[in-house]
């Protein structure tokens, strides 16, 4: 009962852009006011909401949304309500928790210069990630496919360049995570995984590389 209502409260705090009062959160969620004053006393002092003047907010989206899905909540309900920069720092965090050593925004000055959102660096494989914050029924098929084809083409060049970034040998496999789900799996030889499906896709990496055929791209720190 609490775990349901600390979910609810959480979820109603972040579908929100400005502070809830008391009374609003328990209209959201349909509870009494009394407990929903416990549920966001105990989130308090958690440190993942706070009193603002005018009601409550969370203290940071990103912390506060993956403890709800931890709760319960759909991982599509929680980072719906992320910005495009939030949903990155969320598919981070996801990474982080699956054991992966993370690094954000790796860049490669020009000429050819590039950018990656996300990268684990893990003992087998390692995700190398673009972040679509899609919008339900935006990421068609054609779209997909040119984001693919430009995010392998993204890591070809970084593998070649892998010198240049300080970082361990290993084998750069590419991903795109997005928001909602396309209902596709592979697209040019890149995995397409929904942010519901992400923690699952990365606990298991090396069954879906072998079972997705997935591009793989050797990355050395010895060119």
């Amino acid at each position: 009962m609490r775990r349901q209502l600390a979910r609810l409260v959480a979820a109603a705090l972040l579908s929100s852009n400005r502070p809830l009062e008391i009374r609003a959160i328990a209209a959201r969620t349909g509870s009494p006011e009394p407990l929903v004053s416990m549920a966001l006393s105990e989130l308090a002092r958690q440190g993942l909401v706070a009193e603002k003047r005018d009601g409550y907010a969370p203290v940071d989206r990103v912390e506060l949304a993956l403890h709800a899905i931890g709760l319960g909540l759909d991982p599509v309900e929680a980072a719906k309500h992320l910005d495009w920069r939030m949903f990155e720092r969320f598919v981070a965090e996801a990474l982080d928790m699956a054991g992966f050593r993370v690094v954000r925004g790796l860049r490669l000055k020009p000429p050819m210069g590039l950018e990656l959102d996300v990268l684990g660096l893990g003992p087998l494989y390692s995700p190398a990630v673009d972040c679509k914050h899609w919008s339900p029924g935006y990421s068609k098929k054609a779209k997909l496919a040119e984001a693919a084809e430009k995010h392998a083409e993204r890591l070809r060049r970084l593998s070649d360049r892998w010198a240049e970034t300080g970082l361990p040998d290993t084998v750069l496999v590419p991903v795109i995570v997005t928001l909602t789900d396309p209902g596709l799996r592979l697209v040019e030889g890149v995995a397409v995984v929904p942010v519901a499906t992400l923690s699952d896709f990365l606990y298991n990496l090396p069954r879906y590389v072998e079972e997705l055929g997935l591009r793989r791209f050797k990355a050395s720190a010895k060119q």
